[in-house]
């Protein structure tokens, strides 16, 4: 609070003078020093010195230390307690009331208050909240709402405001709420004690139109791991974190690597000429859209932001999308300067063998390459492969397809301007060329985390995002892809925690595919809204899977924190 004042002239005899009583006060109950020291002077010197006085508000089990001095308590003996002789001395809080201590030229009145969250309904243990509401303005949470229960002397006037504050798991500030104690509702009161509730709280992990909460209902945004905390004044009075109890643990962490990729080498990303930068754009732009997880207890933890050229390797895919047999007819021609080898593929061999034909046939004229089998899948004859050209070897070489025949030889780099090429639904679980060849260079293949790269956009305008979910595929299995309109559409289509759902659950299955459509579901197909009803709710049955299926091997995602 500032008061401003004004000063004015006033004239005194010639006998004496004062001087200006000066008080500093500020709203009980946070601390307030309000130091008098009046002095009377004359010309004989000093008259008169009034002792300094302090007030102290103060949370029960909560302790002060006191200014120097022997300090005495003369009311209240059972609310404070002095510490064992001690320099500087200590004051402890018992219980709530009142009490006045006093030291040669030093009074201090202390005001002792108490606090505590509790669970409407419900247990305090019981910490899943879901961001947002039904279509009758209702909250869908999946525990009942919290409220703050403040305890003040029935004798002490109460000015307020009570605050709750909430902060991330880093101890950082997230959002904070005011209530006028006047607006408290009474409850159950002791002798000598004055009991008030704070309005009903909901714990979100995103902030949501406060006018579409019910009646005395408010929303809090909180994080996961973080804590929430209600003060009067500066005195923190109560904390609770906020966690999902399932025995010692307080929730689960998912560790993601943000990857950005140019549009060409030395070419601008997404964010380019983003204010703060471009990591710190992509970071923050994840991140937000990631909370929704939070409510089943599954935070976000992230890597530094990488910025990357496309990569300049050369993938030759054989057996591509059925697994066939070679026909005989298949020719490949790899230029390095002014010498062109060619490389017939020999009739009814396998796509793996007819790639080591062809990696046999090259390391004669010095040109390394590496065999990539890729899984197997159901509709495949026999597995496919590939053949990977490094960027230093591929650099100088240029591969190209004289006839695919049946094995369907295909020779890919990657080319962005032109849009990235996504999967087909023969290739779900494992990608397109170009998405293999702009991958597979890129990624470190650890499999713990979730890598999100992002890219221009996609060669159709149809996809925003795509994610890798594919067991029986190392190389490519918990890997999230996205474009501009993806992160564009973060708020209104949630296109990056949507794909971390596929990740985390394991499938790419849709719960609207073959069932009723479910706009406010996280992992509905086609969910796009902007509004509150937008597409964050996740199921409890979806978060007990995801905590399932991310915390078991071989991929194992989430890991568990504690309190």
């Amino acid at each position: 609070m500032f008061i401003k004042g004004h000063a004015r002239s006033i004239g005194f005899s010639a006998r004496a003078c004062a001087f200006l009583l000066v008080t500093v006060l500020s709203p009980w109950p946070s601390e307030v020093r309000a130091e008098v020291a009046t002095k009377v002077t004359a010309r004989g010197g000093v008259v008169a010195d009034e002792p300094k006085e302090f007030s102290w508000v103060m949370a029960v089990g909560s302790e002060r230390t006191l200014p120097k001095g022997s300090w005495t308590v003369d009311e209240g003996t059972s609310i404070v307690e002095l510490g064992p002789a001690s320099k500087p001395a200590k004051l402890a809080a018992r219980q709530v009331g009142t009490a006045t201590l006093h030291t040669s030229g030093s009074v201090v009145h202390v005001t002792v208050a108490a606090g505590r969250f509790e669970v409407v309904a419900g247990l305090a243990a019981q910490r899943v909240f879901f961001a947002g509401r039904n279509r009758d303005g209702t909250f869908a949470d999946a525990s009942s709402p919290l409220r703050a229960v403040l305890q003040v002397p029935r004798d002490r006037a109460v000015h307020g405001p009570l605050r709750v504050v909430s902060y991330d798991a880093a101890g950082a500030f997230v959002t904070e709420k005011f209530f006028p104690v006047e607006a408290l509702v009474p409850c159950a009161e002791a002798a000598g004690v004055r009991c008030l509730f704070s309005p009903l709280l909901h714990l979100v992990p995103e902030s949501i139109e406060e006018q579409d909460a019910g009646s005395g209902e408010l929303a809090v945004e909180a994080r996961l791991g973080g804590r929430v905390t209600f003060a009067m004044g500066t005195e923190e009075l109560a904390s609770l974190p906020v966690c999902v109890e399932d025995g010692a643990t307080c929730g689960y962490v998912v560790v993601l690597k943000p990857l950005l990729v140019r549009a060409w080498p030395g070419g601008p990303t997404v964010f380019h000429g983003a204010t703060g930068g471009e990591r710190e754009a992509f970071r923050e732009r994840i991140e937000r859209v990631l909370r929704p997880w939070e409510t089943c207890g599954i935070r976000a933890s992230f890597e530094p932001v990488r910025v990357v050229d496309p990569p300049a390797d050369v993938l030759v895919s054989f057996g591509l999308p059925f697994g066939l047999l070679s026909d005989g007819r298949e020719v490949l021609e790899v230029h390095r300067g002014k010498v062109t080898t060619t490389i017939a593929v020999p009739r009814a061999l396998a796509p793996i063998d007819a790639a080591k034909f062809v990696q046999s046939a090259l390391r004669p004229v010095g040109i390394a390459s590496t065999l990539i089998v890729r899984p197997w899948l159901a509709h495949e004859e026999a597995p496919s492969a590939e053949l990977a050209f490094p960027a230093a070897t591929s650099g100088a070489l240029r591969v190209t397809v004289r006839e695919p025949g049946r094995l369907a030889l295909e020779a890919v780099h990657v080319e962005l301007r032109d849009g990235l090429e996504h999967f087909d639904d023969a290739r779900a679980t494992s990608g397109s060329q170009e998405e293999r060849a702009l991958l597979l260079p890129l990624l470190d293949g650890d499999s713990r985390t979730v890598d999100v790269v992002a890219v221009p956009f996609f060669s159709d305008g149809r996809r925003v995002g795509e994610s890798f979910v594919a067991l029986d595929d190392p190389s490519l299995v918990n890997v999230i892809l996205v474009d501009r309109a993806g992160l564009a559409a973060s708020r209104t289509s949630h296109v990056v925690a949507h794909e971390l759902g596929h990740v985390l659950l394991r499938t790419g299955d849709h719960p609207d595919e073959g069932s009723r459509d479910t706009p406010r579901l996280l992992m509905d197909s086609d969910a796009t809204d902007a509004s509150r009803f937008g597409p964050r709710l996740i199921t409890v049955d979806e978060c007990a899977r995801a905590r399932v299926q991310g915390s078991s091997m071989p991929y194992r995602l989430l890991t568990t924190f504690s309190r």
